[in-house]
């Protein structure tokens, strides 16, 4: 779905993919544009080594991290919001962007890395809950026109 909605969020509940349907999108990715980097921006260091670990390793993708622990910028990158905010050129060079807990990225002070990369062909944001209403919601819809939603139910 990804290569007809190459701006999108795709809402799981808690504990129901999140990370493993992302790392099946970049891999999407990578087989139909060999050579896109990937950043992945979270919200904190314990999803930084997760996603190391627990996603881009288990699938066989070498992946470095940039956060306040960790300082290594690489062809896949995980850092936190707080270090992309603080290292916005640096962000340029890579062409798939996945935003974990993308609610986060509708802050006043995130939103300067949403205006450095709104241009970029892939933008992908997780969530378990996406924004509902407010300005929270206007920014969702004018920069991931498409959800893609699955409860428990």
């Amino acid at each position: 779905f990804v290569m007809q909605h190459p701006h999108a969020i795709v809402e799981l509940p808690t504990g129901r993919g999140k990370t493993l349907t992302a790392i099946g999108i970049v891999n999407e990715i990578m087989q139909r544009k060999p050579g896109s980097r990937v950043l992945v921006i979270v919200p904190t260091n314990v999803l930084l080594h997760q996603w190391i670990n627990d996603g881009f390793k288990e699938a066989g993708i070498a992946a470095t991290g940039y956060s306040g622990e960790v300082k290594q910028w690489g062809e896949h990158t995980v850092t936190t919001y707080m270090s992309a905010i603080r290292n916005l050129q640096q962000l340029d060079q890579f062409d798939i962007i996945i935003f974990d807990e993308v609610h986060h990225l509708f802050a006043e002070q995130s939103m300067r890395i949403l205006e450095r990369l709104q241009h970029k062909p892939f933008l992908i944001g997780l969530t378990a809950t996406r924004r509902e209403y407010g300005e929270g919601r206007i920014l969702q819809n004018r920069y991931f026109p498409n959800v893609f939603s699955k409860t428990i139910e």
